[in-house]
């Protein structure tokens, strides 16, 4: 089930079957849902319909069950609160709710009964406080994604003012020592069964509070990613980092991405921490000079097969190795100039 939803701007929601998460409205105010019913006075298609652009749920409301999308066309910022309640569809996979006029959506504790998809096109995410976009799937559904021309930069920092004040929520315990709680430019997060799937081209990541892409899959699932026509520079953290944490596989295939100079950690990480096997692909890009870190570090730490590719890339300048390939399998280096390369001794150069 889908869960959370959070600081979208500018951009349309599209999910097929999921995604995305009463009384009289004035447009662009707000409304209270009363009624599990898909239609008709306090229902949450009427406040739609009425113009309304902030929501919340009446405690007796538990399932909403719609036979056609909730469509958001409204020039105001969208906010929905909900309380733990669900909204199903029909069951053919349509949209369940659709945001179209670009506008910020922020949209908390609605679960819904599928996937999650999301889809956004030529958008600027600049100096949103916390992540540019998170989308976080806790259920066993999977999460969909293709996005292109979008633009991340300076997200993340709602928790460093000036002086820094260290308390909740902006604080992590961090084995004892209290340290700032960045957000990523743009996160997805999956914590149960299913995978992340999704296709990005033409994205832009600079001076972003803490990761660029920050992807995370913690069950059963694994992470299936192509990535095209990327710029990550200035980041306090990795420009890419994809995790996979339980048994599923890492698939990645990375194309003319170009990142340099991003802070400490490395440029790009992509991990299996558990038996999952790796299978990487890298073409046609440069990591450079960072000064924590390696350039890009590609590891299977638990005993799955890895297999990497990597052709026509630029590695150098960079604190710790320019690549480092962990784990047990195969890996094919062509047309690339590598000032240091680690190998792990498990892995066979072809």
């Amino acid at each position: 089930m889908v869960k959370l939803l959070r600081v979208i701007t500018a951009v349309a929601l599209v999910a097929a079957a999921l995604v995305v998460l009463g009384g009289p409205a004035t447009a662009g105010g707000f409304y209270l849902v009363t009624t599990e019913a898909d239609a008709g006075p306090g229902s949450f298609r009427q406040g739609l319909a009425d113009g309304a652009s902030s929501f919340a749920f009446a405690a007796d409301v538990e399932t909403i069950n719609i036979d056609a999308p909730l469509v958001y066309d409204g020039a105001d910022p969208l906010t929905i609160k909900g309380s733990g309640q669900t909204i199903i569809g029909n069951g053919d996979g349509e949209t369940l709710l659709g945001v179209l006029s670009g506008v910020d959506v922020s949209i908390r504790n609605l679960d819904f009964d599928d996937d999650l998809f999301f889809n956004g096109y030529n958008s600027e995410f600049m100096g949103t406080g916390a992540d540019g976009i998170e989308l976080d799937e806790r259920g066993p559904g999977n999460v969909y994604f293709d996005v292109a021309f979008l633009h991340f930069e300076a997200n993340g920092d709602y928790c460093v003012p000036a002086p820094l004040v260290l308390e909740e929520p902006c604080i992590e315990d961090d084995d004892g020592t209290l340290v700032p709680d960045l957000d990523d430019a743009f996160d997805i997060d999956e914590a149960d069964n299913g995978w992340i799937h999704g296709y990005g081209a033409n994205l832009v990541f600079i001076d972003n509070y803490d990761e660029g892409l920050d992807f995370d899959e913690e069950g059963s699932g694994g992470i299936h990613v192509v990535v095209s026509k990327l710029t990550g520079t200035g980041n306090f953290d990795e420009a890419i980092k994809f995790s996979e944490e339980g048994p599923g596989p890492l698939f990645a295939n990375l194309s003319q991405v170009e990142v340099s100079a991003n802070l400490n950690n490395d440029g790009v990480q992509l991990e299996e921490e558990d038996g999952g096997d790796v299978n990487v692909t890298v073409t046609n890009s440069s990591f450079t000079d960072h000064d924590e870190g390696d350039g890009l570090k590609i590891q299977e730490s638990d005993g799955g097969d890895t297999a990497v590719v990597i052709s026509g890339i630029t590695a150098a300048g960079n604190d710790s190795d320019d690549v480092q390939l962990d784990g047990n399998g195969r890996a094919k280096i062509r047309d690339s100039v590598i000032d240091d390369l680690d190998v792990d001794d498990d892995i066979t150069l072809m």
